[in-house]
């Protein structure tokens, strides 16, 4: 199936266990490959405080994604919990590849 980035950035994200994460509101495109290698997910209409306001889901993170909804994996990761990871091993940067490209794609 393909889906066109419009339908994709309105979806509604849900962990594996039902807990409603948010929207997708952007992607992050990999500009070697031409690839998504991120979603970023839209929390504002949570609860304040529940959950920060954006997630940063990898692919691989993503069980199924239609278009009606998007499943991820319980232990999502926020990009701070990522970034601060990345700090623990020697050889990873906290800066992005030059082939990664963020496409901000927001939902009003």
């Amino acid at each position: 199936m393909r889906l066109p980035d419009e339908i994709i950035r309105k979806l509604p994200v849900f962990t594996v266990s039902g807990e409603r994460l948010g929207r997708v509101a952007g992607l992050v495109v990999d500009t070697a490959t031409h690839s998504i290698v991120q979603y970023l997910v839209d929390q504002s209409r949570l609860p304040v405080g529940l959950l920060p306001k954006e997630l940063v889901i990898h692919f691989s993170q993503v069980v199924s994604l239609d278009d009606e909804k998007m499943v991820v994996k319980d232990e999502t990761l926020t990009e701070m919990e990522l970034a601060e990871a990345l700090k623990t091993v020697p050889s990873a940067t906290n800066e992005a590849p030059a082939s990664m490209a963020r496409l901000d794609c927001r939902v009003e």
